[in-house]
């Protein structure tokens, strides 16, 4: 859509004064705060023209205006080239192991932002096995470690209906290595599924190592729930949305289709967009989070449509360049 510049200026400044003051803007004011050098008649002039291109509204009569979403939408872009990178920006960064790295920074933008944080972990995705350990923990308890060629770990506890012996222990590790060493999680997860053959005692061990391998391979995590629920005020909203994280494999589904719709590394995509049913009022600022230009996973915030985007799109970036710097050492 072709703007002017007298039309850029006005809509984003009627866009960056709703979104800190949620209420309908002005002529008078924007003349008045910003020393405008065209009158206010001007102004609403240009404000009727963005109203017939459906970039803003008048929610009653002789009300200010307030923007469509299509209008939000230029400004966010407009945003996104304008606002500068702040490596200053403050960010507690502690060592966190490389396989807890999504999950921490994750818990921390949320802690930050004030607002609901959610990452997707696919690093796993690509990685292949080295080596399989199995420990004796307690009775009938064990903890299975699972070694990456690309420096990652995997460790879960699992429990079996009888105790193994050493011996049978050590058959079994060296029976997965030997069948699993060099494939993808997935693949050796599949591999895993094909056996239906072999004695009980293998099969109840490999029930158990499926099952860390299935929730290893795509891993979600959010934080923040209540940040999103002092933020708005339906409920009935919030509810909509925390049914969708509680189903693992919508939100996985809604979270793969946002990183490949994704044009550039860092996105803010109006909830409208992604699903128009639950997240109508809410805005979703999105990064990539990368290793070797490859995308491995996705980190980002969900806030109310109208919230404070400049902060929200500083806290994300640098998330995703902390998630990122763990998988570039």
């Amino acid at each position: 859509m072709e703007l002017s510049e007298r039309e850029k200026k006005i809509l984003f400044l009627i866009c960056e004064e709703y979104l800190k003051n949620k209420e309908p803007i002005g002529s008078r004011y924007l003349w008045k705060k910003y020393k405008l050098p065209y009158s206010p008649s001007t102004i609403r002039n240009i404000m009727s023209d963005l109203e017939d291109k459906n970039l803003v509204y008048q929610p009653y009569f002789s009300a200010g205006r307030v923007p469509t979403n299509e209008g939000l939408k230029l400004y966010l872009e407009h945003l996104l080239l304008d606002i500068s990178s702040n490596d200053t920006l403050y960010f507690d960064e502690k060592k966190y192991l490389k396989e807890d790295i999504f999950k921490e920074i994750s818990k921390t933008l949320s802690e930050r932002t004030k607002l609901l944080s959610f990452s997707l972990d696919l690093s796993y995705k690509d990685a292949k096995i080295d080596f399989i350990q199995l420990i004796p923990l307690s009775k009938k308890q064990y903890l299975c470690l699972i070694f990456l060629n690309n420096g990652q770990s995997i460790h879960k506890t699992f429990s079996l209906p009888y105790n193994l012996e050493k011996s049978t222990l050590l058959y079994i590790q060296s029976y997965l290595n030997k069948f699993l060493k060099n494939l993808s999680i997935k693949d050796a997860y599949l591999k895993l599924l094909k056996l239906k053959n072999e004695e009980n005692l293998l099969l109840e061990t490999f029930r158990e190592i499926i099952k860390i391998l299935a929730s290893s391979c795509e891993n979600f995590y959010f934080y923040g729930l209540h940040n999103l629920i002092e933020n708005i005020n339906n409920l009935e909203e919030v509810k909509n949305i925390v049914k969708v994280l509680e189903e693992k494999e919508k939100i996985l589904s809604i979270s793969k289709a946002l990183l490949e719709s994704l044009k550039s590394n860092l996105s803010i995509i109006l909830g409208a967009d992604v699903d128009k049913e639950i997240f109508s009022e809410f805005s979703f600022v999105v990064s990539k989070v990368k290793q070797r230009g490859n995308d491995i996973g996705l980190i980002g915030i969900i806030g109310p449509k109208f919230m404070e985007y400049k902060k929200a799109v500083r806290y994300v970036e640098k998330a995703s360049n902390i998630i990122s710097s763990y998988f570039s050492e």
